[in-house]
Order: C-alpha cells, then sequence, then structure tokens
C-alpha cells in the first residue's frame, strides 16, 4: 500500500515580495505601467518582480520604497514587522 503524501506549496522569497508590492500598487490604485513609469523602474524588470519570478535587484528596491515612503522598508523586504513606517524615514 503506498502512503498518500501532501506536498505543501512552500511561497519563495520573490512570491511573498511580490504580494507585498501588489498589495500597495492596490492600496494606492496603481497599474504595473504607472508604478514602472513613476518609480522609474523597468517595466520588464517589474514584470518579473510581480510574477515572483525574480527579486528586485538593489537599484530597483530603493526606486519602490522611495515611491511608498509611508511603507516600512523593513515590512516590503522581509514582511515583518508594521506595514506602515511609523516614523515617517
Amino acid at each position: 500500500m503506498k502512503k498518500k503524501t501532501t506536498k505543501k506549496k512552500k511561497e519563495n522569497c520573490e512570491l511573498c515580495f511580490a504580494k507585498r508590492l501588489k498589495e500597495l500598487m492596490k492600496d494606492a490604485g496603481h497599474t504595473q505601467y504607472r508604478l514602472a513609469k513613476e518609480a522609474k523602474v523597468n517595466y520588464d524588470g517589474l514584470t518579473g518582480i510581480l510574477k515572483g519570478e525574480r527579486y528586485p535587484s538593489f537599484g530597483t528596491l530603493v526606486k519602490i520604497y522611495r515611491h511608498f515612503p509611508e511603507v516600512s522598508l523593513y515590512w516590503l523586504v522581509l514582511g515583518e514587522g508594521p506595514k506602515n513606517n511609523l516614523d515617517g524615514k
């Protein structure tokens, strides 16, 4: 008799980041095109990030963070702590 195993789908870091970024975009009413244009990030690169296929480069991460200054960088990168930046920095 074969033992039935269940595989849990593990979320990779890229996918977790993508979910947080999509949440920010939704809250701000931003489309992918608008975020790419206003934050001055590459549209195709942003596509890969939002699909969870890649993690943003340091430069892209900084541009995204500067576009959403009210958001905690710790939350954006790691998904930990409060979402909003309490001290405004």
